[in-house]
């Protein structure tokens, strides 16, 4: 009977710990968003230990740095991710070493707002510490706290200035309108983020097709090392024909001799 007793005690402690582990995997799926913005644009999510879980480049300058990258982002610590993020932007010329003025951008949002900001203090001091270490003159700024409108916009509608800015990231597709999404709590946004990043066009790895509009913008920058294998038909690439000389002309067509004048004979 004691064994028996022993036998469903460990049983229900293997079940609880089963559901345990199912609800922390699924919590882990999203609990931090952060933002960079320099021109190139990049957010990411990240589970409870700062781990990028997934991302998203939010423009077309995005799309050109990082198919100069040879990595994925995805597990990656977020201060490694970042690090990653300003070695390229450094590299291919959108922070200039030769201005004083750079400017990095920063967003950093969690329900907790202990976590939150420490979350935003380390990865600011990596992006300063590797533009110093760059000799990149320029600041790191918190983007919705440089905003004065988007602060009182906040105020107005009783939320933080974190909630509202990833309530119109999560708003954007318009599958919610942003009053929906003011409703939800952070952690459901970051969902609704999370799963936006499944797009297609979130990862573009170096060894795939690179897109038509991302490799023109790399030939406009100067990219032209990263060619892509198997592209043998590029409209863009197909060779002039060649000019040939035109005959020279010996004779002027429109040179003609006047015929000989020759006497009236007629009385």
């Amino acid at each position: 009977m004691k064994k028996l007793f022993l036998l469903f005690l460990a049983s229900f402690v293997l079940v609880g710990l089963a559901a345990c582990s199912f609800d922390q995997d699924t919590a882990e799926e999203a609990d931090s968003y952060v933002l960079m913005e320099i021109n190139p644009s990049i957010e990411f999510i990240l589970n409870p230990v700062d781990k990028v879980v997934s991302y998203s480049l939010l423009n077309e300058d995005a799309e050109v740095l990082y198919a100069t990258l040879d990595i994925d982002f995805i597990d990656m610590d977020i201060e490694d991710a970042v690090e990653a993020w300003i070695d390229a932007a450094i590299d291919e010329g959108y922070l200039d070493a030769t201005r004083e003025d750079n400017v990095v951008y920063v967003t950093v949002v969690n329900e907790n707002a202990d976590v939150e900001e420490g979350l935003r203090d380390r990865v600011r001091d990596r992006v300063e510490h590797k533009m110093i270490g760059r000799s990149i003159g320029g600041i790191v700024q918190d983007l919705d706290m440089s905003m004065e409108a988007f602060i009182a916009e906040a105020e107005d509608l009783g939320v933080s200035p974190g909630h509202l800015r990833i309530a119109y990231v999560a708003a954007a597709d318009g599958e919610i309108t942003l009053e929906e999404a003011l409703e939800m709590s952070i952690p459901e946004l970051m969902g609704i983020i999370h799963e936006a990043h499944d797009m297609p066009n979130h990862r573009q790895h170096r060894g795939e097709r690179i897109p038509d509009h991302v490799r023109r913008r790399m030939d406009e920058r100067g990219r032209t090392d990263d060619t892509d294998p198997g592209d043998t038909d590029d409209p863009d690439d197909t060779e002039e024909p060649e000019v040939t000389e035109e005959p020279e002309v010996t004779e002027d067509p429109d040179a003609t001799e006047e015929p000989e004048s020759t006497n009236d004979t007629t009385a």
